[in-house]
């Protein structure tokens, strides 16, 4: 039970990321849709995005 709270805990602790990654993902799907070249777009600058938010804040 006390490992299943820390797992809860955790997740709680990173659901705005997993929020944001939903929804980049889902805005990079939409891109590849319209368009090839504007999907490959999207996923660079998506990229880049979640690097800046998973890199360690100094």
């Amino acid at each position: 039970m006390k490992k299943f709270n820390i797992l809860v805990l955790q997740f709680v602790k990173n659901l705005p990321f997993l929020i944001v990654l939903c929804g980049v993902s889902s805005l990079v799907y939409a891109a590849f849709r319209i368009n090839q070249t504007l999907g490959f777009a999207i996923l660079g600058v998506s990229l880049i995005l979640v690097a800046f938010m998973v890199s360690p804040n100094e």
